[in-house]
Formats: structure tokens, C-alpha cells, sequence
């Protein structure tokens, strides 16, 4: 508003009042110190009516911007508010929400203001709405004001939302006695998806400790059964010699020696895919240098290592999951992609912590992996989840198979 303007809205009762004097003393003869007193006093009077006028005036004004800028400031703060909030009269009819309301179940602000709550209820939450706000007016009683709970919600789409719902009852500061009722929704699709997805890990989770038992147990039995019964017999035909005074063989010594070797080596295998012992007394890059180095002689391939002072970079308990990664990775490539050469590699730069475990494989279709590999790789993740890192997969049918895994330098001791 001009300047102008706010000096002539005051101004108009004082022209009014002396417009008023002047009529109605102009037929009446005075004396002229009698006139002076009379029109002074109305003068007064105006400029004292002017003054109150104005100030009651800017008064009112500045109280109804403030009361604007608050409400303004309100809605900003609402908005920013990451759960979904519906403002609604003693009668169900809604008078405000916030942004999130859009995000959770698609309606915009506009479209909801002045409809009934129920638009936001699937139908047979509509008469239960009923009964509960019906229950209240008659009694008072509270059955779910104050009290959170899970309920689904109806989206823009008719698709229903699983959210937390909680209502709150306030007065209406605007229009004094009446009440107003706030619910703060809560979206719980994606907790509810994330239950479902650690759900499903859970049972691979099992199914993997399984199968795992299963191997370790084919393995004792097939591997290492064998060789036990190969030197029991060994050892029971150079007793049965030796009681009967018969020369031994020193090619017959060396062959059990040879095959106690074979053995010793079979169960430090076995104990080392179980839990790498050496991890903590040799330290992460020795680990995985040994872990390439019994893979390579075992399985007859190439595995070039380039790791530097990984020892260093990891809380405690954190190295066995990065251990464990490329431990999966190595089998992974071994088992499924028959490589010639596979390189393990690490670097750091100025925002993170990389380890690249790369082969030569025949690699594989990201989008048609089977079920035993998609578990692997979904194990893979998870460890990485675990010490808030993040694991890449490249591959394609005949060009090998790359896994980074990624670790915010932040995160390094």
C-alpha cells in the first residue's frame, strides 16, 4: 500500500467530525474568543482521533502480517517435515496438509483442501473411521487420539499404502473454541519391502549355511576319510612287517609321510575356508595373499596380487568381511568363469578405499544369472553393506568379470 494511502484512511474520521462541527455551528453567533476556544477544541479533538485512528489502524495491520508471516513460517516448517501431515476440522474436513502428503499417497495440497478425510482411507477403513470419531463426540473417550497404530492409507492411484498413523487433538487458534485434528502419516512401503528383502536374505542365509555344511561334509568324507583310510592301511601293513621282522621299504615310509602331508594340508584347507585363522596373526594382506597363493597352486591358474597396507585401514572385526568378499569373488571365478588369470588389486585415493578383484573368465549375463550365483553376489552385498561400503559387478558373457568394492575414505582408521 502507497504511502499516501496510509495517511488518508486515519484522516477520513477526522474530516468527518470536522466536517460535522462546521455544520452544525456555522448558523451560530459567537464572540470571536468563543469561536477560537470551540474551533480549537475541535481541532484537538480531530488530532487526537487522527493519532488513536492511525495507530489502531497500523496496530491491526502489523498484527494481521505477523499473523500471516507465522502461518507462512508454519507451512515452511511443515513442509519440510519427511512424514505426511493432514489438518483436519472437528467434522473430518481437511483444511491443510504438507508436501510429504504428495510424496506418500500423490495428492497435492490443493486437491485435498476442503474434501472429507475418508478420500485418503481405503472403504473398509471408512466405517471404522465413522465408528471411532462418532465414539469420541458421544463419550470423549480416546480410542486412537494420542495413540499410533498401523493402518493402510488409499493413494491418488487406489492403490493402498501401509503407513503409522497418529492423531492429535489441538484448538483452533484461528476460531477460538473449536477443535482441530492433526494426523502425522508415516510411509511404511519401503520398511515394509526392506522387512520382506532381510526376510528373504534370512532364509538364503540359511540355505547358504547348508549347503555349506554339506560341502564340509562331503569333503571330510570323500578327501580326507580317504586319506585317513589310505594311511591307516599303510600304517597296519608296516606293523604287521615290523612285528614279523621283515625289511621296510624306505619308498613304503616315504609314501605314508607323503600322504600325512597330503592330509595335514587337506584340514588346514578346510579350517581356513571355515574361519582364516591366519587373518589375525598374519594381518589382511597376508591373508589374501596366502588365499591366492593356495588357490593358484591348487586350482593351476595365475593370481597376481597388488595390495598395499590394507592391515591399516580397518576397525576391528571389519577385515574379515572385506576377507570374505574376496574370498567369494576368487570361488565365484574359479568355480564359474574357468579363468586363466585373476588380479586382486587396491588403491586409495583422495575419497575412497578400492579393492578390485578382476578375471579373464568367460564371464556372465548380469540379467540371467542363475539362482546359486545370484546368492553369491547378493552375500557380496551385504558384507559390503555391513561396513557401509558399496560393491559394483561388471561382466558380459565372454569378457571376464570385474567386482569393485568401494569404502569412503572416511570410514578408514
Amino acid at each position: 500500500m502507497s504511502r499516501a494511502k496510509l495517511i488518508i484512511i486515519p484522516l477520513l474520521p477526522v474530516f468527518l467530525l470536522m466536517f460535522c462541527s462546521v455544520y452544525i455551528f456555522h448558523d451560530v453567533k459567537l464572540p470571536l474568543y468563543k469561536s477560537v476556544i470551540l474551533y480549537s477544541i475541535i481541532a484537538a479533538s480531530s488530532t487526537i482521533l487522527f493519532f488513536t485512528c492511525y495507530h489502531s489502524w497500523v496496530a491491526a495491520r502489523r498484527s494481521a502480517r505477523d499473523a500471516l508471516f507465522v502461518k507462512s513460517r508454519l507451512q515452511s516448517v511443515q513442509d519440510t517435515i519427511q512424514d505426511g501431515l493432514v489438518v483436519m476440522s472437528e467434522d473430518g474436513i481437511i483444511q491443510n496438509c504438507n508436501l510429504a502428503i504428495e510424496k506418500i499417497l500423490g495428492f497435492n495440497r490443493e486437491e485435498l483442501i476442503g474434501q472429507d478425510v475418508t478420500i485418503l482411507m481405503p472403504e473398509k477403513e471408512k466405517s471404522r473411521h465413522a465408528g471411532y470419531v462418532h465414539h469420541y463426540m458421544e463419550t470423549g473417550e480416546k480410542k486412537i487420539i494420542g495413540r499410533g497404530r498401523e493402518v493402510l492409507a488409499m493413494s491418488k492411484k487406489k492403490e493402498e499404502i501401509p503407513v503409522f498413523l497418529t492423531i492429535n487433538e489441538f484448538p483452533d487458534i484461528d476460531k477460538g473454541q473449536e477443535r482441530v485434528f492433526v494426523g502425522v502419516i508415516r510411509d511404511l512401503s519401503k520398511i515394509t519391502a526392506s522387512e520382506a528383502q532381510v526376510e528373504q536374505l534370512s532364509r538364503r542365509l540359511i540355505a547358504v549355511q547348508e549347503e555349506e555344511r554339506s560341502r564340509l561334509s562331503g569333503v571330510i568324507h570323500d578327501e580326507v576319510g580317504q586319506m585317513l583310510f589310505a594311511m591307516k592301511l599303510s600304517m597296519q601293513s608296516l606293523i604287521s612287517d615290523i612285528r614279523a621282522g621283515n625289511q621296510i621299504d624306505d619308498n613304503r615310509t616315504d609314501e605314508l609321510l607323503r600322504h600325512m602331508t597330503q592330509t595335514i594340508s587337506e584340514v588346514r584347507n578346510i579350517s581356513h575356508s571355515i574361519s582364516p585363522i591366519r587373518l589375525k596373526s598374519l594381518g589382511l594382506a597376508r591373508a589374501i595373499a596366502e588365499l591366492a597363493d593356495s588357490v593358484a597352486t591348487r586350482c593351476k591358474i595365475k593370481i597376481q596380487t597388488f595390495i598395499d597396507h590394507l592391515d591399516s585401514y580397518f576397525e576391528n572385526g571389519w577385515d574379515i568381511n572385506v576377507y570374505r568378499i574376496i574370498q567369494e569373488a576368487v570361488t565365484n571365478a574359479v568355480k564359474h568363469g574357468n579363468p586363466s588369470v585373476i588380479k586382486i588389486l587396491s588403491r586409495l585415493d583422495a575419497d575412497n578405499l578400492m579393492i578390485e578383484i578382476e578375471d579373464d573368465g568367460k564371464g556372465f549375463q548380469q540379467d540371467t544369472t542363475s539362482a546359486r550365483d545370484g546368492l553369491g553376489l547378493s552375500l557380496m552385498r551385504q558384507r559390503a553393506l555391513l561396513i557401509e561400503g558399496n560393491l559394483s559387478i561388471q561382466s558380459s558373457q565372454g569378457s571376464g568379470t570385474r567386482i569393485v568394492f568401494t569404502l569412503p575414505r572416511e570410514l578408514l582408521i
